[in-house]
């Protein structure tokens, strides 16, 4: 395996020395290291020129006013090995980084192998900004290890050519689209914790103030706003709502504001630092000194994203009138108020939109899909849904082998009309077992399955009659292909429904010419091996289950496909009661899974703001309580506005139906957050503080 170091410089004569000479005393010597200079105005290139004197395999390339992601394709195109590592100036490996990468790379038969970094903190500051706004590293496997990094990277050249190389209009964020192309592309990608680089962070506040409002500008740009501004946004807002009354009962009202702003950046410095707890241990007294800096630092970092938002909106977006933000990125699929999560389809589950998946729709060998497919389903009391769901499926365009149905502990007639297709001579199998939750459904259903292709869907389902033909397609595009995703639609025949659908399903995006749904177990097929590989689903959860199941397939880096042809259709909950029911399930499973932040948090986040406020109450009299149930309203009407433009195309709709649909969708998004608070609560006391009083007792 031959290995070119590919790295973008700038004015970083300072940096520089160390990084080469980390480079050239790797224990895996690279061939060569290629840099591109992107107009350096201090000594940079003629340290390097040094280097290549000297006759070490260092090559230097000019390239005049390059932001990174020209230097590092400039780099790469000139780049003469099969294997590319991608790093930067700033950066020190450890010896062994290269070696570390090569090994994983070769033991996994990897395309792309992301390595370890760490903050380098040798001062005080240094350390309280690691805390800041360093992502704790998380658990991977058995080692922990912090999220992807592209300057600690190694990858086939292949993986950079076909993804079109990285952007290079972006003076930041480049890193994260290329990143998020490459695994959108489906190769396979491995971690190699071992492999170490130790990363600078700025020194100063007023140099991390620079870097970040240039980091927010080209963070927009990009298309990557909901990841970390949006958050900004909406806490912001909220604080000027806070203020809002002094209109009316004067200025003493104001001094609530920056109260409330303070405690802000207090609680969330408490946080960073728990977060942080195991990566810099501290007594108390070093954790107050801390919190006093990291106050400092979020007030900071808050402004830069600010700063920096402004100065899209005013150098970018209304100097090019007409030009979208993304400025040609590939942009996230919007989420719906409640977070990144989505109640899915029977037994219920959650479902994370996803930027893009390949589209693919090729023509269908017919005779190697055509009676080689398990359709798996779980039920339990379906009686009413259950006959359109099968008469579809077998009436499918493509005639799947079999359908197995395992059966969860019906008490109604389920069991019964299953069999009564049974016994018309029908491929349909029906696998009873006792009380069991969706994922040991799926599991036994697919375990009796006899065939390599295994295709998932739900009670409370209806497929379109070329549903399985299309994701077949799906699976034969390409040979390596082992998963592939269709879509869905929620049946909205009432205005609740409707509005329900507008408040929670997430809106499809398009992608080269499509409208693609985020993925869903529920309109999905799939080799054996990829359902065996990952250890089947989770079977002690009444949802989420299909999403951590997913989470794990794309872990392992299996050849996924998009199908947005492929379309099922289910039915939204038909009453806002029996709405709050649902999601009180989802919202305790959610936590349980270990999926809290993806749901819960967010909610979690604006009633503790709401709280607070409310808190004043003790010190103001009651006006705060009136403020409070304002603001409580006005977000709710706010999130419930986002929500009827989000879904514009998909529900068009005049003033006067909005309105309507407005007035609906207030209650829904009240009894979200009600169902997500009690669940939340619930969980607690189920599964957190029952056991320990139990065990108490026992004591």
């Amino acid at each position: 395996m031959k290995i070119s170091v590919v790295v973008p410089v700038r004015n970083e004569e300072h940096s520089i020395q160390a990084l080469l000479d980390g480079l050239l005393n790797q224990t895996r010597l690279p061939d060569e290291i290629v840099i591109t200079d992107g107009g350096s105005t201090d000594k940079t290139a003629e340290i390097i020129e040094d280097y290549t004197a000297r006759g070490f395999p260092v090559r230097l390339i000019r390239e005049k006013a390059a932001l990174p992601g020209r230097g590092r394709n400039v780099a790469a195109a000139q780049a003469s090995c099969e294997w590319l590592a991608f790093t930067d100036a700033g950066i020190r490996p450890e010896r062994d980084w290269l070696a570390g990468l090569v090994s994983r790379a070769e033991a996994d038969d990897a395309d792309v192998v992301y390595g370890a970094w760490e903050p380098v903190t040798d001062s005080f500051f240094t350390e309280c900004a690691a805390i800041s706004y360093v992502p704790p590293p998380g658990k991977r496997g058995d080692a922990l290890i912090r999220p992807r990094f592209i300057a600690s990277s190694l990858m086939r050249r292949g993986v950079w050519e076909s993804v079109g190389g990285f952007p290079e209009h972006l003076r930041s964020a480049e890193d994260l689209v290329f990143m998020n192309k490459v695994a959108e592309a489906g190769f396979q990608i491995t971690y190699a914790p071992v492999a170490m680089v130790r990363w600078s962070l700025q020194p100063t506040v007023s140099r991390t103030f620079q870097r970040f409002v240039s980091y927010a500008r080209n963070n927009i740009r990009a298309g990557l706003w909901t990841r970390w501004q949006a958050a900004i946004f909406s806490r912001y807002a909220l604080l000027v709502f806070s203020a809002l009354p002094a209109f009316v009962f004067g200025p003493r009202w104001l001094i609530l504001t920056p109260v409330l702003w303070l405690m802000m950046l207090v609680a969330r410095g408490m946080v960073a630092i728990w977060r942080n707890r195991r990566c810099y241990p501290a007594g108390l007294g070093r954790n107050i000194l801390r919190l006093l800096t990291l106050v400092e630092l979020i007030a900071v970092l808050d402004a830069a994203a600010l700063i920096g938002s402004l100065q899209w909106f005013v150098l970018d977006r209304l100097s090019t009138p007409g030009m979208p933000a993304s400025y040609g990125a590939i942009v996230e699929a919007p989420t719906e108020p409640l977070g990144k999560t989505h109640p899915s389809i029977g037994a219920g589950s959650f479902v994370l939109p996803v930027s893009s998946l390949d589209v693919l729709e090729p023509n269908l060998p017919r005779s190697k899909y055509e009676g080689k497919i398990s359709v798996i389903i779980p039920v339990r009391n379906e009686e009413n849904s259950i006959r359109p769901l099968l008469n579809s499926l077998l009436n499918q365009t493509l005639m799947p082998a079999e359908i197995v149905i395992a059966d969860g502990g019906s008490t109604d007639s389920t069991p019964e009309i299953v069999m009564e297709y049974s016994a018309k001579g029908l491929p349909v199998c029906l696998v009873r077992e006792g009380p069991a939750l969706p994922g040991r459904g799926r599991n036994l259903a697919a375990a009796k399955a006899s065939c390599d292709w295994l295709a998932f869907t739900d009670g409370g389902v209806v497929p379109e009659p070329n549903w399985l033909e299309y994701l077949a397609r799906g699976a034969a595009a390409e040979e390596e292909v082992e998963v592939v995703y269709g879509s869905y639609e929620p049946i909205t025949g009432t205005l609740f429904k409707e509005c329900a659908a507008i408040a929670y399903v997430p809106p499809p995006v398009e992608k080269d010419g499509a409208t693609l749904r985020p993925r869903s177990i529920v309109s999905a097929l799939m080799r054996r091996r990829v359902w065996q590989s990952v250890g089947g689903f989770p079977e002690h959860l009444r949802s989420a289950e299909d999403l951590l199941f997913m989470n794990r397939v794309e872990g392992e880096g299996f050849r996924t496909v998009y199908a947005p042809a492929a379309v099922v259709h289910w039915n939204v909950q038909a009453s806002l009661g029996r709405t709050f029911s649902r999601f009180l399930a989802y919202s305790i499973s959610n936590i349980r899974a270990g999926l809290w932040k993806q749901w819960q948090a967010a909610i979690f986040k604006r009633y503790g703001l709401l709280f607070v406020l409310a808190l004043s109450a003790i010190v103001l009299g009651s006006w705060p309580l009136l403020l409070t149930a304002a603001v409580w309203v006005l977000m709710l009407a706010s999130r419930a506005g986002w929500a009827i433009w989000r879904n514009r195309k998909c529900y068009p709709g005049n003033f006067r139906r909005n309105s309507l649909r407005l007035l609906v969708i207030i209650p829904i998004l009240a009894a979200l957050d009600a169902a997500a608070l009690i669940g939340s609560v619930q969980w607690f006391l189920r599964d957190k503080l029952h056991p320990v009083m139990r065990m108490a007792h026992g004591a």
